[in-house]
């Protein structure tokens, strides 16, 4: 039997099915003219938009053409190679933008008055080809897709801080943040390849959620008092691309939250100083020529990795009290290693101040250790915590080796758990080691 469908039916049916898809729509300021021409104006008042990709048809307002869901695209044809600025006085939320692309010239999106907002839906995809660049000044994203940065090209977000909810993604070419225009909440992943560059000013540091990704980032502040804050969302990510500063020898990068970034890069070369204030940092990689590294109360500094800091920067760490030090904790649980700390002038380069911990874990024969020039012992407070499992064939195990002086002599606290009659050995010069007895420990009940 032949069924049928009624025509109003089926007209609904097709309605719901082409309203998914994206108007595109492409910037043509030389009307029914081949090509978009290089003019600039104002995304909403000047009749210049089409639907034909080579511009060669009549123009019209964006209200008229545009649906719920648009692309936008800078230009249509293959004229728009040069420089215009295209005013954004109001892109209601009614016509939301799936994706804009640049595809040649350089556009900036300029705000008026100031602060006005394009909601982003969708991939919530800003393209700029590696011919082009886009400048977003005082044109804030909004919208719950996030933004994924695509194309070989720059982008630019120069004045006034997104709103938007979701993940930052730069998958390709550059975006160049500045005076802190990505929310600070936002989960930023950079991809291979692509550059992430946070460029404070106008007495604006930068923060985001978090950091994650094989890409590039950039620091570049003029200020002790500004820098780079991530974490705050609390996730643990890893970093394997590089954290280089330029221009800059100043400027601070702050991990803070309670989750663990790890810094994997062998280039890591930024040479702000590194403020650890909640959570885990872990330096599996190297960072070379950097400033001195802060570790304050409840916070870790961990990996098996290279510090090598310039000048005569310091290592230093410093607690609040017994219940909240801040701790250095090389290696890796179970599989040992080795944290190297160094700076470029010799002397001291990790001190221990009040209420520190250094932590070591000892698992069968395999051990956890700092390697470092002099080390300072000073504080009062300071306190070693070494973790004891499984058999053991040794009974002295060196845990921390330095090739300077040793300030302090020892650590004021000592616990070994796992075993009884232990013994820290500061007895050979250039190395600090545990004793305990070979084997393992039986406790009977």
């Amino acid at each position: 039997m032949q069924g049928f469908v009624d025509a109003g039916i089926l007209a609904s049916l097709f309605f719901v099915a082409a309203s998914g898809y994206a108007t595109t729509l492409y910037w043509d300021t030389n009307g029914s003219a081949s090509g978009s021409g290089n003019a600039g104006g104002d995304w909403n008042t000047n009749a210049w938009w089409t639907t034909d990709s080579s511009g060669g048809t009549a123009t019209g307002f964006y209200a008229n053409l545009a649906s719920a869901t648009n692309d936008i695209y800078f230009s249509a044809g293959t004229d728009g190679t040069g420089t215009n600025t295209v005013t954004v006085t109001n892109v209601l939320a009614a016509y939301a933008v799936n994706k804009i692309a640049i595809e040649e010239g350089k556009v900036t999106l300029q705000g008026s008055p100031n602060y006005r907002a394009i909601t982003l839906t969708g991939a919530g995809e800003i393209n700029v080809s590696s011919n082009a660049s886009l400048s977003l000044s005082y044109v804030k994203i909004a919208g719950s897709a996030g933004l994924t940065k695509t194309g070989a090209g720059t982008l630019t977000k120069n004045a006034g801080t997104d709103t938007y909810t979701g993940t930052t993604r730069i998958k390709e070419g550059t975006f160049i943040d500045d005076n802190n225009a990505i929310p600070d909440t936002s989960a930023v992943v950079i991809d291979a390849g692509a550059v992430l560059s946070f460029n404070s000013g106008g007495g604006r540091g930068d923060t985001v959620g978090s950091i994650a990704g094989s890409g590039s980032v950039w620091i570049k502040t003029p200020s002790d008092s500004l820098g780079l804050a991530c974490g705050g969302d609390n996730s643990s990510t890893e970093l394997s691309g590089p954290m280089v500063a330029y221009t800059y020898r100043v400027g601070f990068f702050l991990k803070q939250g309670t989750g663990t970034l790890t810094l994997s890069s062998t280039n890591n070369t930024y040479t702000d100083k590194t403020l650890v204030s909640n959570g885990t940092l872990r330096v599996t990689g190297k960072h070379t020529g950097g400033g001195s590294y802060l570790v304050t109360s409840g916070a870790t500094l961990g990996g098996n990795g290279t510090i090598s800091m310039d000048t005569n920067y310091v290592i230093r760490l410093i607690g609040s009290d017994a219940a909240n030090r801040a701790k250095l904790v090389p290696g890796t649980t179970g599989a040992g290693g080795t944290l190297t700390v160094s700076n470029k002038l010799g002397g001291t380069n990790v001190v221990f101040d009040a209420y520190s911990e250094l932590a070591i874990d000892l698992t069968g024969d395999t051990v956890t250790k700092l390697a470092c020039g002099a080390m300072d012992l000073g504080g009062t407070t300071d306190f070693l915590t070494i973790n004891v499992t499984g058999k053991r064939t040794r009974s002295r195990y060196v845990f921390a080796t330095y090739t300077g002086s040793l300030a302090g002599n020892i650590f004021d606290h000592v616990t070994v758990t796992g075993v009884s009659n232990s013994k820290i050995d500061y007895s050979s010069p250039g190395e600090i080691a545990v004793i305990l007895p070979r084997g393992t420990l039986i406790s009977i009940f």
